[in-house]
């Protein structure tokens, strides 16, 4: 946010811009470019389901990118939203209540570089990557940022600017 136009005066000299929001840098139309199980007991059809149906629950901008997949219904119960993890609920799966995270890898407590990951009762069963053009231009921003620059979609951006 800009709050004074001495600010805008000094924007010719600057070289460089540090971004530190997610979604800044895109243009807010987001989808499913790679969505991988890793678990035999579930398939893709009824994770993405159950994906969409914890995602209604939030407000982050990624969360619309599930919306196609919202059919059927599903029973949650205590979804909590994280704010800047993710979300968790208690889903009933054919004759029990199981636990399921949606969000950053430490927040479902995995070892994943994937920026979305899916667990349920602390096991991964889902990968989610954004599209590819994305993923590239975000690794190519942050390839001189850094070893914070590697925890996706958290950490800043710099962009180095040119003159004309």
């Amino acid at each position: 946010m800009i709050k004074n136009q001495q600010v805008l005066a000094s924007l010719p000299k600057l070289s460089t811009v540090f971004f530190d929001k997610t979604g800044t840098l895109t243009q807010g139309k987001f989808s499913i470019e790679q969505f991988t199980v890793h678990h035999p007991d579930f398939n893709e059809t009824q994770l993405l389901q159950l994906a969409a149906h914890l995602e209604l629950r939030s407000e982050h901008p990624i969360a619309k990118a599930f919306l196609p997949h919202l059919q059927g219904e599903i029973q949650l119960k205590d979804v909590e939203l994280v704010v800047g993890n993710g979300l968790q609920a208690l889903w009933w799966h054919q004759t029990e209540w199981r636990s399921v995270r949606i969000g950053s890898a430490s927040f479902c407590k995995v070892s994943q570089s994937a920026p979305v990951c899916m667990t349920v009762d602390n096991e991964l069963v889902a990968t989610i990557t954004p599209p590819t053009p994305f993923v590239q231009r975000w690794q190519a921003s942050h390839k001189n940022c850094g070893p914070t620059a590697s925890k996706w979609p958290l950490s800043p951006v710099t962009v180095q600017l040119t003159p004309r």
